[in-house]
């Protein structure tokens, strides 16, 4: 390890990589030497931050050895800031990090990622409020969701003595006063009359327009 180096490969971000960007241009580190420092780190964030702030770096290498370290955010981060990313191979490795969160950030917000594979990927996870959000906002997701039934098992599995109304979407919001309702938990409904009375209000308000 070369210490020198080793401080401009993980400190890129606080100059955006002017630094380091000068110095290989200027052949005063030559880009090589940056790259093989950087990959020994085996630090998803500099590893990504390499290839985001420094020009001519290898992204394919890149890529590669940020999958090796199965950081769910950062494989997202690289598909999605980084161009000439390798979509295919960061959306196999998102999906086996096994993170409902970020698969669904990858399929919502990735272009070209492999939507029936990352909607299988998320079903497997199990985690029935992100299987919801897949289908409920992913463009094809339908194709291989039932968003009415992601949703019935999203608010099924919700304790409906843990859910915070106020963040709830008017659809949810009425889902959860029907659950309350067959639960029988009128205190419930009564404690919390203002949000849902606010609920109809709303529905009144825009059915007169």
């Amino acid at each position: 390890m070369n210490y020198n180096l080793r401080q401009l490969v993980t400190t890129i971000d606080k100059d955006d990589g002017k630094l380091l960007n000068t110095l290989i241009q200027l052949k005063v580190v030559n880009l090589n030497d940056a790259v093989k420092e950087v990959l020994e780190t085996k630090s998803a964030r500099h590893i990504y931050n390499f290839a985001y702030y420094i020009k001519r770096s290898p992204k394919k290498e890149l890529a590669k050895a940020l999958i090796a370290t199965k950081n769910a955010e950062y494989i997202y981060s690289f598909a999605r800031d980084i161009k000439g990313a390798p979509i295919k191979e960061l959306a196999e490795a998102e999906m086996k990090t096994g993170s409902a969160e970020y698969i669904y950030y990858f399929a919502s917000y990735i272009q070209g990622a492999p939507i029936k594979e990352l909607a299988e990927a998320i079903i497997a996870t199990n985690n029935y409020e992100y299987i919801y959000y897949f289908a409920d906002v992913v463009e094809g997701a339908s194709a291989y969701i039932n968003k009415s039934a992601a949703q019935t098992k999203y608010m099924d599995s919700t304790s409906i003595y843990e859910a915070d109304i106020s963040t709830l979407t008017d659809e949810e919001k009425l889902n959860y006063l029907i659950k309350l309702y067959q639960k029988n938990d009128f205190e419930t409904i009564r404690n919390n009359r203002e949000l849902f009375k606010e609920l109809f209000e709303e529905t009144q308000g825009l059915s007169r327009k």
